[in-house]
């Protein structure tokens, strides 16, 4: 008896509902087989495109990098530049500021600046800005009004004027810091008076105990 004359008999055997479960599980398997083989091969092809766009993304960092690498490079070039340019301004605004440093006092010295000039200076020098941070305090306000009440009387020397300059850079600092066009305006008059004052004593015969004093 062959296989197929097997089956046939027992299927002639078994109850209408047994056949109809064992029909059904054989077409659900065949169904789950090619769902299987269906969804292996979709998995296979994301893994591909997963493996392609990892490459992709690979390849994009690597880009993503040296221009990074370019654009720092660039960066420092720039910052190069800028901190020659910035020395090159300093210089200049330096020679200037020194410029006429000594063309004030050559005048000073030769009385070609009145008197007048002189005294309108130092009570303008008198009108001080008011304090509002950390640097320009009002302990170095009051130092400051306290220097320039007796500068005003002619008892000074070289000392004060360095101190004077001292009390110069710290209002110069403040107003780097915060802008205040108060503080700028007021420091460079204090400077052409501490100028003038500088000429004062170079006229009187009386000079620098060093100089650092008169070049700082």
């Amino acid at each position: 008896m062959s296989v197929v004359d097997i089956i046939t008999a027992f299927l002639q055997q078994m109850p209408a509902v047994a056949v109809a479960v064992v029909l059904l599980y054989a077409l659900l398997d065949r169904k789950l087989t090619a769902l299987e083989r269906r969804m292996e091969k979709e998995v296979g092809e994301l893994r591909a495109k997963t493996s392609e766009l990892a490459e992709e993304v690979v390849a994009q960092k690597k880009e993503v990098g040296e221009r990074l690498e370019r654009l720092d490079k660039r960066i420092e070039e720039l910052r190069a530049k800028m901190g020659e340019v910035d020395k090159r301004l300093y210089d200049l605004s330096k020679f200037i500021f020194l410029f006429n440093k000594s063309l004030i006092e050559i005048h000073h010295t030769r009385d070609i600046v009145s008197e007048y000039a002189f005294i309108t200076l130092s009570n303008l020098v008198q009108i001080i800005p008011p304090t509002k941070s950390k640097y320009y305090t009002e302990e170095v306000r009051e130092e400051l009004k306290s220097l320039l009440n007796r500068v005003k009387t002619g008892h000074f020397d070289w000392r004060d004027i360095a101190r004077l300059k001292e009390l110069g850079k710290v209002i110069y600092k403040e107003w780097w810091e915060t802008g205040r066009e108060d503080l700028i305006n007021y420091y460079y008059h204090l400077q052409l008076y501490i100028w003038l004052l500088e000429a004062k004593l170079l006229r009187e015969g009386k000079m620098p105990p060093s100089p650092e004093v008169i070049w700082s």
